[in-house]
């Protein structure tokens, strides 16, 4: 009788140590998913509004870009004030950015996905006063209560 309990006992305690690192082990899956997923999503919303960004840069159309202008932006415009603006005063300043420069293309070149501020630059080629030009455009994204603002906007 003292063999059988002991078999039993031995039995039940191997059952238990066998299952407690698999438990540990879907733990670790789970952690090491979630953040994967996540940051599967954000590249994917980063994506989507660098994209819709490009395109409203590419056409020179500013009035759309306040949908993803943040209450505060800093802006560093040629031939423009640099500094930090108002979301209205921001809208202001690239309006007569794109009313002097008609944009030829624009592409984003590089992209930085990662938060806390993802960010990406392109070349913007215009028409001038009747010449080809071109200048460098760099925008700063950050989150701001679950929605991705544009914080920065250069051309240089």
């Amino acid at each position: 009788m003292k063999a059988l309990f002991a078999i039993i006992f031995c039995a039940l305690l191997a059952s238990a140590v066998a299952q407690v690192p698999a438990k540990k082990e879907d733990k670790l899956k789970g952690s090491l998913l979630q953040p994967t997923h996540r940051a599967a999503v954000q590249r994917d919303a980063v994506d989507s509004i660098f994209g819709r960004l490009e395109k409203h840069i590419a056409e020179g159309a500013a009035r759309p870009l306040v949908g993803f202008i943040g209450q505060q932006v800093f802006i560093d415009v040629s031939g423009s004030a640099q500094g930090y603006y108002s979301s209205n005063q921001a809208l202001s300043m690239i309006e007569s950015y794109f009313a002097q420069r008609k944009p030829l293309s624009f592409t984003f070149s590089s992209v930085n996905q990662r938060a806390p501020s993802p960010y990406a630059t392109g070349r913007l080629t215009y028409q001038y006063k009747g010449n080809r030009e071109s200048a460098q455009v760099y925008v700063a994204l950050t989150k701001r209560d679950s929605l991705w603002q544009m914080t920065q906007f250069n051309i240089y």
